[in-house]
C-alpha cells in the first residue's frame, strides 16, 4: 500500500467518523425536541432560581403542545404549590395521584401537606 492509498483510507475513515458524529448530533436534537426534555430543563432552571411565575407561564405554554406530558403536569402542580395557589395545586395533585403512577407517592405527600393547610 503506497502513501496515496494510505491517505485515501485515512480520509474515508475521518469522513465516516465525522458523518456518524453529525448524524448522532442531529438525532439527539430531534429526540430532545420531541421528548420534551429541553422543556423540562427550562422549567427546572426557572424553578431552581425561584422564578415561579415565569416557570408556570413556560409550563402552561409547553402544555399547550404536550397536554398529557406527565413531567409538565407535575411541574405545573408543584409551581401552583410554590405560588401558594392551593386550590389549583390540590386539584392538580389529585389528578396526578389518580393518573400518573410514577408521581403518585409524591403527589400524595403534597396532598397531605395541603390538607394540613386548610
Amino acid at each position: 500500500m503506497n502513501d496515496l492509498e494510505k491517505l485515501d483510507v485515512i480520509i474515508v475513515l475521518l469522513t465516516t467518523i465525522i458523518t456518524w458524529g453529525a448524524i448522532r448530533f442531529i438525532i439527539g436534537v430531534f429526540v430532545r425536541r420531541f421528548s420534551g426534555e429541553s422543556r423540562v430543563r427550562v422549567i427546572q432552571a426557572l424553578l431552581g432560581n425561584g422564578n415561579f411565575e415565569m416557570a408556570l407561564h413556560s409550563c402552561k405554554k409547553y402544555l399547550e403542545k404536550r397536554p398529557n406530558d406527565p413531567d409538565l403536569l407535575w411541574y405545573r402542580a408543584v409551581l401552583y404549590f410554590k405560588l401558594e395557589r392551593n386550590i389549583e395545586a390540590k386539584e392538580e395533585f389529585e389528578k396526578i395521584a389518580h393518573n400518573e403512577p410514577l408521581y403518585k407517592e409524591d403527589a400524595l405527600k403534597y396532598l397531605d401537606i395541603l390538607g394540613q393547610k386548610t
